[in-house]
């Protein structure tokens, strides 16, 4: 319930910032169906708001939300030998909290319930958020206001909690992994820092490889 009021917040506060800034009601949906992300959607929006040519809004974009597709590749082994058509449906709400969840399971099966349940909530929630936004409109001019626009990073603080009490390995990874994003943030483009942050990921990963000699995922 914690999850799905956060992913509702979050939704709304995106679509209500994309109205403010003169989007129409029909893109706010479609983007809503069709993107799945927030922040890949602001920082396309963002661009061509301060005049950026729609090139470089899509490259933003794409540059913010590729860490889906980085978050993409330890998921596939849960999903290692099932079915072609049950791949491509959990391939389209990789999203941080569902990945992490996967994660915190001993087994393939648990892994894959875990996250198929998570990305059910994900998608449902963030559409029907982004949905009430849109209707909301103006009458809500800054979300900030209300504080909207910290629900979910507040809802991935604590998922990452959650994994860094279950494993010291992950804690750690954890903290070198925000060091990295923390320092390049003023001096890197949006969108780089969370990238950069996925070194810590590949190197506790590779740690953990030379270590047990398994499989890390």
């Amino acid at each position: 319930m914690a999850y799905a009021v956060s992913v509702l917040v979050a939704g709304t506060s995106t679509a209500l910032v994309m109205v403010n800034l003169g989007v129409d009601r029909w893109l706010v949906l479609a983007s809503a169906a069709f993107v799945m992300s927030g922040t890949a959607t602001l920082a396309l929006i963002g661009v061509l708001d301060a005049g950026g040519s729609a090139v470089t809004a899509v490259a933003a974009a794409l540059l913010v939300a590729a860490r889906f597709g980085l978050l993409a590749i330890p998921l596939s082994h849960r999903f290692r030998g099932r079915p072609v058509w049950e791949r491509a449906i959990a391939s389209y709400p990789i999203l941080d909290p569902g990945v992490a969840v996967a994660f915190r399971e001993d087994n393939d099966v648990s892994a894959r319930r875990s996250y198929l349940r998570m990305s059910n909530v994900s998608v449902t929630t963030w559409i029907v958020g982004m949905a009430l936004g849109a209707v909301l409109g103006s009458l809500i001019p800054d979300p900030k206001t209300w504080g909207m626009d910290v629900a979910f990073p507040a809802l991935l603080l604590a998922t990452a909690g959650g994994i860094a009490r279950k494993s010291r390995d992950m804690a750690l990874t954890g903290v070198i992994g925000a060091g990295i994003a923390i320092v390049a943030t003023p001096l890197v483009p949006a969108g780089l820092p969370v990238l950069l942050s996925i070194l810590a990921a590949s190197m506790g990963l590779g740690a953990r490889r030379g270590l047990k000699g398994g499989d890390p995922a």
